[in-house]
């Protein structure tokens, strides 16, 4: 009897212990869906990247913007918001968010960490100044993409060795979308994609004469703001460029 109480005993612990497995197993099942998902969406940033700054629409909606850039071609749409209170936001980034899947282009929310949670949003986008780059990504989801802005080379590899999924480089040329800006050049676009594997968005005063050499460059895709914002046409621009 007393060889055969500890078999009982561990089959009776099977169960649990199985389910424990089917637990682990499920968990990491999880975890490969959502970096295969990341991954995807990664494959998706190149081409034209869209920046809805709420201080360029000039009164228009964001969402009714949104839709004609997609439907010109943008891949991607970043909201970019300094001024509105976080309730207005929120209702914002929801309606664009739903605009966005509806037409086959990323989401990314800049900054806001809270609000990229709240609507589940493809991806958020940091600056030098903004949250912790490491502190982010132990925040977000894992199929959620970070990007981080650069403008030297040693900002671009640290975002590398820091998690991010993308850098944005800039100001390629002179801008009238941001007062306050570090004019980098090609020279740093082209240092920064020999030295990083990620992709590379290029940002700053880029428009339809100039898009050529940014490409040549190294960039897997553009941002613009006031080259499709600044026109009455926004899918014509987009479509354009």
């Amino acid at each position: 009897r007393s060889r055969i109480l500890p078999v009982t005993e561990r089959i009776a612990a099977k169960p649990a212990r199985l389910q424990h497995l089917r637990f682990e197993v499920y968990e990491l099942e999880q975890e490969l869906v959502s970096t295969l998902l990341r991954h995807h969406k990664l494959g998706r940033l190149s081409g034209l990247y869209v920046i809805l700054d709420s201080a360029a629409l000039k009164g228009r909606g964001e969402l009714d913007v949104a839709a004609q850039a997609i439907r010109g071609g943008a891949k991607v749409i970043q909201l970019r918001d300094k001024q509105c209170t976080k309730v207005k936001l929120l209702e914002i980034a929801r309606g664009l968010k739903e605009v966005c899947a509806d037409g086959g282009a990323l989401f990314i929310i800049d900054d806001h960490l809270d609000i990229a949670l709240a609507v589940e949003a493809d991806g958020l986008h940091l600056g030098q100044e903004d949250m912790p780059l490491t502190e982010a990504r132990r925040l977000v989801p894992i199929d959620m993409v970070i990007g981080c802005s650069a403008t030297t080379v040693s900002q671009a590899l640290r975002a590398q060795a820091n998690g991010a999924d993308y850098v944005a480089v800039g100001s390629v040329y002179p801008t009238l979308s941001k007062e306050k800006y570090k004019l980098v050049g090609l020279a740093t676009l082209q240092r920064v994609r020999s030295r990083i594997s990620l992709p590379l968005i290029a940002i700053g005063g880029i428009n339809h004469a100039n898009l050529k050499e940014v490409m040549k460059a190294g960039a897997t895709g553009v941002a613009v703001i006031s080259a499709v914002l600044g026109t009455d046409d926004v899918e014509r621009a987009t479509r354009r460029l």
